[in-house]
């Protein structure tokens, strides 16, 4: 653990490439410890950042923040800014798995964005909302809801569909149990009529 206020204690441009993990949501302060992962790494090196798009509250031992689409622009202004040279390689929201949790990427090379020199993208290998790819002014894949509000809309289309295949059947079993009513009321006076 270490304390976010304080530098880590890796010297500059030490890595070829820095990762972090499930880790900025419970950093009460990322995007100090971002600059820090720009500062460690050498330059031309890369950056590569998931953090939760969506998903539980789970403190370990605090739960601050969730990250959207623009999150990985905005990291690599605030480095920019703050006298790093760093461009986004490539951004985008993970599909879900096998859990209830999409993942936020974002990769970023230590450079200027003339130097920058990406080798492929990985949400190309992924089911990937709102990608962001190096070169392209365009998200592509864009959704506005999270995943979340996707599948809470499908399973509320198939509860109005079970509640439309239900109130169907209902009627049918009223009218069933109307022809049944009728047929022995004639039944009966069929009868009546006999005896």
């Amino acid at each position: 653990m270490i304390d976010p206020l304080k530098s880590l204690p890796i010297r500059d441009s030490f890595s070829d490439i820095t990762l972090s993990s499930s880790q900025m949501e419970h950093d009460k302060f990322f995007w100090k410890t971002f600059l820090e992962l720009v500062r460690i790494t050498k330059n031309g090196g890369y950056i590569y950042v998931s953090a939760p798009s969506n998903g539980k509250y789970h403190s370990y031992p605090i739960d601050c923040w969730r990250f959207y689409p623009e999150a990985g622009l905005a990291l690599a202004e605030w480095a920019t800014v703050n006298g790093f040279q760093c461009t986004l390689i490539e951004s985008f929201t993970a599909g879900r798995m096998s859990d209830d949790w999409n993942d936020y990427v974002g990769i970023f090379q230590k450079c200027l964005p003339e130097e920058a020199s990406p080798a492929g993208f990985i949400s190309d290998h992924f089911k990937s909302y709102n990608v962001r790819k190096f070169g392209s002014n365009n998200v592509t894949n864009l959704s506005e809801p999270t995943e979340d509000f996707i599948l809470l809309t499908e399973v509320r289309q198939r509860v109005t569909a079970q509640q439309d295949e239900i109130r169907a059947l209902t009627e049918k079993i009223q009218a069933l149990e109307h022809e049944l009513r009728t047929a022995k009321a004639q039944d009966g006076a069929g009868r009546e009529a006999t005896e």
